[in-house]
C-alpha cells in the first residue's frame, strides 16, 4: 500500500479535493492532505533540530526579504517531522512548484527523506491541474507542437474540443478572484498609442529571486525584475505600457519601486484583468493563468521566457530584448500578428484530457467522471490500483472534513451566477448605505 502526502492551495477546489481523496482511497492506497500555511501556525517552537538546520538556513533569508515570520518555518519543520513519523509517506505531491517559503520547505524536507516527489499545478483550463515529475518551468519549456505528438484523426478531435473550451471561456472569462470593474473613462483607455499589457506573475519578476534561481532562470530569463522590464518597454516609441500586478500578498513594495512616467500605467491588484486584456492591443506574460483569457479574446500574446502555450504557434516566444522589440514593432507596422490558433485549441483539449479535472467547468462528463480521474491519478503516480473498492469509515472521512473546515473555502462552491448576483447586491447595498450617510 502506497502512502501519498498531498498539498493543494486553491481554496475554491477544496470540496472537490475531499471527494477525490475519498474516492482514491477506495482502491487500496492512503492519501493525506496537508495545508502548509495552517501547519505553520500550529505549535510554538523556537529551535530547529540539527537534522533540519540546512532547510531552515535556506529559507531564513527568503523570510527576511518578504517580512515573513521565521517562526512559521520553524513550526512547519516540526509539524512535517511529526506528520512524516506518523503517516510515513513514500510519495509527496507539492502544489505550485515554487521552491520558496512553505512549498520549498516541503520539497527539501521530502528530498532529505528520499521520498518520491511530484509537482502539481493548476492548468489554465479552469478546474484542471497536472501532476508531473518535473517543475512547471521544465514541463512548459519542453512542450512540443501538439501536431507532432498525436495523429491527424486525434488532432482534429482535439482542435474541435479546444474550440468548445475556448468559446466557453470567452463567455465567462474566468478569474480566481473578485475584481473591480473598470469603465471607459479611465485615462489609460483614451490613449491612441499601442497599448501593451504586462500580466504580473506571482514570483517570476520579483527582485527577491536571484537571476540564477531555477524558477526565474527558466520563466523570466531576460530581465532581473519588473522594474527593469518596464524601463526597457517605456523606451519603445508609440506605446503605452500597462502592468496588472498579481494579487499575491507581500509583493506590493516591488511594484511601488517602479518609476512613474507618462506612458506607464500601474493598475491596482483589484482591477479587473479581463477588462484590461480586452482594452489592450498586445499582452505580455510568463506563466499567467490569464493567458487563456488572452487567447480566448484573440489577443497577441508575447512570452518573456515561457508560458502555458509555448511552442504551439500562437504565441511569440521571446528569449531576448531584441526579440521583444521586433515583435512589438512588427505588430505596430502590420497592426496584427500572423498567429496560428489550431495547435493552441488542440493543446487546451490535450491538457483537459490528460490531466486531472476537479469539476465540470469546461469538460464533457466522460472526462470528469470519478473513475476517469482515479485512473489518471494512479497512472500519473505509477500507483497500483487494486480492485477492492474499500468502504472508508465515516469516522475517517469526518476527520478529513474536520481538517478542511479549519481552512477558508472548504465548502462546496456556489454557482458562479449566484456568486456574481450576491456580489452586485452587496455593492448596491453599500452604495445605498453611503448615500444615506451623506444625506444625513
Amino acid at each position: 500500500m502506497n502512502r501519498v502526502l498531498i498539498t493543494y492551495s486553491t481554496s475554491e477546489n477544496y470540496y472537490y479535493l475531499i471527494n477525490l481523496l475519498n474516492n482514491l482511497e477506495k482502491y487500496g492506497n492512503r492519501f493525506r492532505y496537508v495545508n502548509l500555511k495552517l501547519e505553520s501556525k500550529l505549535g510554538n517552537e523556537t529551535i530547529v533540530p540539527e537534522l533540519y538546520s540546512i532547510i531552515f538556513n535556506k529559507y531564513k533569508k527568503y523570510c527576511s526579504d518578504l517580512n515573513f515570520e521565521i517562526s512559521a518555518i520553524i513550526n512547519l519543520i516540526h509539524r512535517l517531522d511529526l506528520i512524516y513519523k506518523k503517516f510515513k509517506p513514500d510519495t509527496v505531491i507539492i502544489f505550485g512548484n515554487k521552491f520558496d517559503n512553505y512549498g520549498g520547505v516541503l520539497f527539501d524536507f521530502s528530498k532529505l527523506k528520499k521520498l518520491n516527489i511530484y509537482f502539481s499545478e493548476n492548468l489554465p483550463v479552469p478546474g484542471t491541474f497536472y501532476i508531473n515529475k518535473k517543475p512547471r518551468w521544465e514541463f512548459i519549456k519542453e512542450n512540443k507542437p501538439i501536431d507532432n505528438i498525436v495523429n491527424k484523426e486525434e488532432y482534429s478531435k482535439l482542435v474541435k474540443r479546444g474550440k468548445e473550451i475556448s468559446n466557453k471561456i470567452l463567455k465567462e472569462l474566468p478569474t480566481r478572484h473578485h475584481f473591480n470593474k473598470l469603465d471607459n473613462t479611465h485615462q489609460a483607455f483614451k490613449s491612441k498609442k499601442t497599448k501593451v499589457l504586462i500580466l504580473g506573475s506571482d514570483l517570476v519578476g520579483h527582485a527577491l529571486l536571484p537571476i540564477d534561481h531555477p524558477y526565474k532562470k527558466n520563466t523570466f530569463p531576460i530581465f532581473n525584475n519588473y522594474s527593469e522590464l518596464i524601463d526597457y518597454m517605456c523606451n519603445i516609441k508609440n506605446i503605452d505600457v500597462w502592468l496588472k500586478p498579481h494579487p499575491a500578498i507581500g509583493f506590493e513594495k516591488y511594484y511601488d519601486k517602479i518609476a512613474k512616467r507618462d506612458n506607464f500605467y500601474l493598475f491596482s491588484t483589484t482591477d479587473d484583468p479581463n477588462t484590461l486584456i480586452e482594452k489592450s492591443d498586445i499582452v505580455i506574460a510568463s506563466l499567467s493563468k490569464l493567458e487563456i483569457n488572452a487567447f480566448a479574446l484573440n489577443k497577441p500574446l508575447i512570452y518573456l521566457g515561457t508560458g502555458w502555450f509555448w511552442s504551439q504557434g500562437y504565441t511569440i516566444d521571446c528569449n531576448s530584448k531584441e526579440e521583444i522589440l521586433k515583435s512589438i514593432l512588427d505588430y505596430i507596422k502590420l497592426n496584427k500578428f500572423l498567429n496560428k490558433r489550431y495547435n493552441t485549441y488542440a493543446i487546451l483539449a490535450w491538457y483537459e484530457k490528460n490531466y486531472i479535472n476537479f469539476y465540470d467547468y469546461c469538460s464533457k462528463k466522460e472526462l470528469t467522471s470519478d473513475y476517469k480521474q482515479i485512473e489518471k491519478f494512479h497512472t500519473l503516480l505509477n500507483l497500483e490500483k487494486k480492485q477492492i473498492n474499500l468502504n472508508i469509515s465515516q469516522n475517517y472521512i469526518q476527520n478529513r472534513i474536520k481538517y478542511f473546515k479549519k481552512l477558508k473555502g472548504w465548502q462546496k462552491p456556489e454557482n458562479r451566477l449566484i456568486v456574481l448576483i450576491k456580489y452586485f447586491l452587496k455593492k448596491i447595498y453599500l452604495f445605498n448605505l453611503l448615500k444615506k450617510i451623506f444625506k444625513k
